[in-house]
């Protein structure tokens, strides 16, 4: 009994967290570039900038940018490369706010939360995450 109320216990701290991160991204998407500027001082655009110089990408690579955001790691991959990114956030206005910022070849937009992505194991050469790995209601999974 108790291990059935502790399971509910988790899933439901789960389920309220996800509700909880969707609805937070949905306000604030039309802002999330600048409210990463004034948290970060600008110096994510630095990080992000950094990160993606130490990957040497090919042009037949397929890249996941996962809990994508905006799409700043995928605007810096596809500033380097030529290769597919599938930018991935669970928030539509997330995934609509990429779109309108990204103006690349060889993207796909998919809205998918990370516990249930509709990909195969090892489809990928790269998986890229950034602050969205603090959201994420099951990190072991």
């Amino acid at each position: 009994m108790i291990d059935n109320l502790s399971k509910k216990i988790q899933t439901t701290n789960k389920n309220k967290k996800e509700k909880f991160i969707k609805n937070i991204f949905s306000d604030i998407s039309q802002n999330y570039d600048l409210m990463n500027d004034i948290m970060s001082l600008g110096l994510h655009r630095i990080w992000k900038e950094e990160l993606i110089k130490l990957v040497n990408f090919k042009e037949s690579d397929l890249v996941l940018d996962l809990a994508a955001g905006s799409g700043d790691i995928t605007k810096e991959i596809k500033r380097n490369s030529n290769c597919t990114c599938i930018v991935c956030d669970p928030n539509i206005k997330m995934i609509k706010m990429a779109k309108k910022k990204l103006n690349h070849s060889k993207l796909k937009f998919i809205c998918a939360r990370c516990e249930k992505l509709p990909f195969k194991n090892n489809t990928f050469d790269y998986v890229f995450v950034s602050f969205g790995l603090r959201n994420f209601s099951d990190k072991k999974k």
